[in-house]
């Protein structure tokens, strides 16, 4: 990516992790801010680049194309009928009141007294005083009349609402219906013309009106004017959407290209052009997302001109230590990875421990001791440390949140989510640095990680990610947890496993994308001696002597 920006090329770098997506960009952020301006005669260029998820982009792109909006159109429909109905009626109750009560009221347009009249009259209904009191609160926001000019003030409240309404819809059908929403993206950007018949869009313009900006565009055309999008604005409205996602001929880099999904991979050649995409692209060994290993050389059966660059199987991360200990378990599962470890003077460490019952005073000790060896070595805590733990619900007989999603497959799955448990040891390391919890949606979705802070995440989260030291604590109970989800039992779906194997090479293949985050440290807290994974790491340590330090 550094390259292409040398060359004053666009780029855009796509990935699955949004931590990852943060890392890079501060990278490419500095790096951009080092190049000296261009000093050629027609002036200086500027960089275009952009770092996102893969996930974020289609988003971005189906709600662009008006695809979410189309597959969500009986429900908003429904709801906007709602809106509409009670706002007419509540507006016209309004203007009665005030009719009534215009001295009351006085001339200074407060909408306290408004309010108080809606609460107390019998001519709404609860769904419509709700509708009313919210109308006025966006008038008094908004510096409107909350006494004259309704009709002019109620079309922008709806078109207000509509907005918001949209991004819910939106939202919740990306969520769960998400491989249907890629198969209608790839629809709408491979033949707009077909698309335009099979959703009847000439007949959407009051659904699309605001996401494919009809509201600002084309105001001369006749047939928009009364309320239909003509075919071949449509078209010109897909060929813009396309044009702007690709920054020109930008280069597009996509990370973990292996678990793509072909609807994924197919859209991204549609719309940014083989000749222009970078893929690394790892093995079986690294497969986490799908039960398919994403083929990039062919797109709807069609082969694709391409070169492939093997990087070998050096790791550019792992010291000896840390990567010797990462191999056994994978030849101990039947993994792929076989990597040969950078090479360093100091072959980095491996910290085993199997204590029971494990305290705070324990959990201090191998703070204060992974937070000093990232010190000595000039890392910033956020470098210096990454602790990984385990999702777990706070009580054994908490319910589980049960919603549905459609695979990609479409079949229709049950998606359980647990109350997660606030880590016992998170006052501990409050107490040695300043941390970002990444466990804690509030603080996930609201804040990034700074510079200062060790970073604490679930190991769903870990991927793409590094740190001079990583800690893993109770990575078994994280190993029995893959190993009992229902994708285990369908991996690598197209090579003879029993089905035991099967479950423990889909949990061996997230413990080690754990495992392999380290550079020089990687120390592993292990609850159970007894469970599989345990049984591996002691074999390992009765097999290995003075390959590491063990607490027991």
């Amino acid at each position: 990516m550094t390259k292409h920006l040398r060359k004053r090329r666009s780029a855009r770098f796509f990935t699955y992790n949004h931590l990852l997506v943060y890392d890079i960009t501060k990278t490419i952020h500095a790096f951009s801010n080092s190049l000296k301006p261009d000093k050629r005669e027609d002036g200086p260029i500027n960089l275009h680049y952009s770092v996102m998820t893969l996930h974020s982009f289609f988003f971005r792109l189906s709600k662009n194309l008006g695809v979410l909006l189309l597959m969500t159109e009986n429900r908003v429909s429904h709801l906007k009928g709602l809106l509409t109905q009670r706002i007419n009626t509540s507006t016209e109750i309004l203007k009665s009141i005030i009719a009534i009560n215009g001295e009351k009221l006085g001339y200074n347009n407060d909408s306290r007294i408004l309010k108080e009249l809606i609460s107390n009259t019998k001519k709404l209904d609860l769904a419509q005083k709700e509708v009313a009191i919210d109308y006025l609160n966006y008038l008094h926001i908004n510096n409107l009349s909350v006494t004259s000019g309704f009709e002019l003030s109620s079309k922008k409240y709806i078109t207000y609402k509509m907005l918001s309404l949209e991004s819910i819809c939106s939202n919740s059908i990306f969520i769960s219906d998400y491989y249907g929403v890629l198969k209608n993206i790839f629809k709408a950007i491979n033949n707009p013309s077909d698309f335009y018949d099979e959703y009847n869009i000439e007949l959407k313009f009051e659904l699309l009106y605001a996401t494919m900006a009809y509201a600002t565009s084309y105001l001369n055309n006749e047939e928009l004017q009364g309320g239909k999008i003509p075919r071949d604005i449509y078209i010109k409205r897909v060929n813009k959407v396309l044009s702007g996602h690709r920054l020109g001929e930008a280069v597009i880099l996509i990370d973990e290209g292996q678990d793509c999904h072909r609807d994924e991979k197919d859209i991204l050649y549609k719309v940014f052009f083989a000749k222009n995409i970078a893929v690394a692209n790892g093995g079986k060994e690294q497969l986490i997302r799908h039960v398919e290993l994403c083929n990039w050389t062919a797109s709807k059966g069609i082969s694709i001109p391409h070169k492939i660059y093997s990087s070998g199987n050096k790791s550019y991360r792992l010291k000896k230590r840390p990567l010797h200990i990462c191999n056994f378990i994978a030849n101990r599962f039947n993994v792929e990875l076989d990597l040969i470890p950078l090479e360093t003077e100091d072959h980095g460490e491996v910290i085993i421990d199997f204590r029971q019952p494990y305290g705070e005073l324990m959990a201090s000790e191998i703070f204060e001791n992974l937070l000093l060896k990232g010190e000595v070595n000039f890392c910033c805590p956020y470098e210096s440390l990454l602790i990984l733990l385990n999702p777990s619900r706070k009580n054994v007989d908490d319910d589980y949140s049960t919603s549905a999603i459609i695979n990609e497959y479409g079949n229709i799955e049950e998606h359980n989510e647990a109350t997660e448990n606030v880590w016992q040891f998170m006052e501990m390391l409050g107490r040695h640095c300043e941390y970002w919890d990444g466990t804690n949606d509030e603080i996930r979705n609201q804040y990034i990680p700074a510079y200062g802070e060790v970073r604490t995440i679930f190991y769903n989260s870990c991927r793409g990610l590094e740190a001079w030291s990583v800690a893993c604590f109770d990575i078994d109970k994280f190993f029995d947890k893959k190993r009992s989800e229902k994708d285990a039992e369908i991996y690598l779906m197209d090579t003879v496993f029993t089905l035991e194997e099967r479950k423990s090479m889909y949990a061996s293949t997230w413990a080690l994308m754990a495992m392999t985050r380290a550079i020089d440290t990687l120390y592993l807290k292990i609850s159970d001696k007894e469970s599989e994974f345990g049984k591996a790491i002691l074999e390992y340590t009765n097999t290995n002597p003075g390959k590491f330090k063990i607490y027991q």
